[in-house]
Order: structure tokens, then C-alpha cells, then sequence
């Protein structure tokens, strides 16, 4: 599932709007954000159910 959702976010560019951590947690003034590993991002989590809040 995951490497579909990858493959069509950023290879296809079908599905937006397109989402980088690395430059969110750049961009994060709230606090820092590690991007480091595979843990769940509770800030970039919030953020994208924020968006999917206004598709619904």
C-alpha cells in the first residue's frame, strides 16, 4: 500500500497536494521535528488530517 500511494503521489503526481516531512519539519516553528527513523510525526499527522478535513 504504501509504495502505491508513494508511486502515485510523487512519480505520477496524481494525488494531491504533494507532501515533503523533510521540508515541513523545516518549515515547523512550533517546535523541532526529527524525521529521522519511522515514527508517526504527530505534528505533519494533525497537519494532514487538517487537509483531508477540507475534502470531506
Amino acid at each position: 500500500m504504501h509504495f502505491k500511494v508513494e508511486c502515485r503521489m510523487y512519480e505520477r503526481k496524481l494525488l494531491v497536494p504533494e507532501f515533503d516531512l523533510r521540508a515541513f519539519a523545516k518549515e515547523y516553528d512550533r517546535s523541532e521535528i526529527s524525521v529521522s527513523g519511522y515514527d508517526v510525526v504527530p505534528e505533519a499527522l494533525e497537519y494532514m488530517r487538517g487537509i483531508a478535513s477540507c475534502y470531506q
